[in-house]
């Protein structure tokens, strides 16, 4: 699970909104009060964030914080890396235990990336893009606490999500998607394996190894985290962020996805869902990944217990996609410290179609890989 350092390849056209590329920093915003007037949509968000760039389409926005990275003033750079000429920056932020974030957002993303290579095209008005870009000790790249980065994002954003929720308070019908119920009442809806369950709003929602969010049952948001810097001391790591919101259903990207609209109402317009959305990512960023860098140990043992508590997929049949073609039937576990999803045996006796994790011990402990709800199963249970 360690972050991909990515090569920026890309050629894509940036337009912002106002005609330019610039930089949005919440710092200045009374100095650029003039430069932003009639697009300062994202209030919240500049408030929660270092800086802010704000872009009307682009390729990725995974891509743009990159190329953008050494000129984003609040983070760490060398006069080596990039076009930054100014040397060593300072770290006021080592010491204060306070992790440095800031925003790169577009109304419209045209060559979106996910894990394992799948391509995410967005709409404009309908779908979160963004990249978040962090500023993290080096040494949270070294040994098993990579294997947390983008659960702890994945955390911050189911967070941010189930804020908005609550805070709307309604929630919409959509049975073809296995939710009905009435405002602000308890909810029937389907879990990870298509099982009936009730619910209230907010328990709809929950992680699915290792980045994705999901809403009951379906995919509505997905996490690519990727280094844009590194060295002896400090990393920059860049959270993207895509998340299907107004999306219409027959929109959708696949049959397995939604959208948050198809199952709450109440929900605010876009450009307030979008800027409310963006600042509790910041925040909540900020507080797990300031918990796994200066926490210590039982931070980071708070974290994985709570992962385990949201993980949609324990408890029921999965099939893993691993390396080389190689294929694992069982049933999901736990998290586990180094944040590799542990896969037990579907028959309970150490026996599965595949055999083992390649050397015929169970469980499989997978650290990479494509892991798949099998709908077609009943659940058993782990405990």
């Amino acid at each position: 699970m360690a972050l991909a350092a990515v090569e920026d390849t890309s050629a894509a056209t940036v337009v912002n909104v106002d005609g330019g590329l610039g930089r949005d920093a919440g710092r200045d915003a009374g100095r650029d009060a003039g430069r932003d007037a009639g697009r300062d949509d994202l209030p919240l968000s500049r408030q929660a964030c270092d800086e802010l760039v704000h872009v009307a389409t682009c390729g990725s926005t995974n891509d743009l914080a990159r190329r953008l990275y050494p000129s984003l003033g609040s983070l760490p750079v060398s006069a080596g890396f990039g076009d930054a000429a100014d040397g060593w920056r300072g770290r006021p932020w080592r010491g204060v235990d306070r992790v440095p974030a800031c925003l790169v957002v577009a109304d419209e993303q045209t060559q979106g990336r996910g894990r394992l290579g799948r391509s995410w095209r967005s709409g404009v008005g309908d779908s979160l893009t963004a990249s978040f870009v962090l500023a993290l000790p080096a040494s949270l790249m070294r040994g098993s606490d990579s294997g947390l980065l983008t659960l702890a994002a994945g955390l911050a954003v189911l967070d941010a999500l189930r804020d908005v929720v609550v805070g709307a308070g309604g929630l919409g019908v959509a049975g073809d998607l296995g939710v009905a119920g009435n405002a602000g009442g308890a909810a029937h809806a389907v879990d990870g394996a298509g099982t009936a369950v009730a619910a209230r709003p907010a328990q709809l929602l929950g992680l699915k190894w290792p980045n994705d969010v999901y809403l009951a049952g379906r995919k509505l948001a997905g996490i690519l985290s990727e280094v844009a810097f590194s060295d002896a001391d400090d990393v920059g790591v860049v959270v993207g962020v895509g998340a299907n919101l107004l999306v219409a259903a027959d929109r959708l990207p696949t049959p397995l996805s939604t959208s948050l609209q198809l199952h709450f109402d109440g929900l605010p317009p876009f450009a307030e869902l979008r800027d409310r959305l963006c600042a509790g990512i910041a925040r909540g960023l900020r507080r797990q990944m300031g918990a796994l860098a200066f926490g210590g140990e039982t931070a980071r043992d708070e974290l994985v217990s709570r992962v385990n508590v949201e993980n949609v997929l324990r408890g029921h049949p999965v099939t893993v996609e691993l390396a080389a073609g190689r294929r694992v039937e069982g049933v999901a576990g736990d998290v586990r410290a180094d944040g590799s999803l542990e896969v037990l045996p579907a028959d309970g006796n150490g026996s599965s179609s595949d055999g083992s994790s390649g050397d015929g011990s169970w469980p499989v402990r997978v650290t990479a890989g494509d892991v798949l709800l099998r709908r077609d199963c009943a659940a058993p249970s782990t405990r």
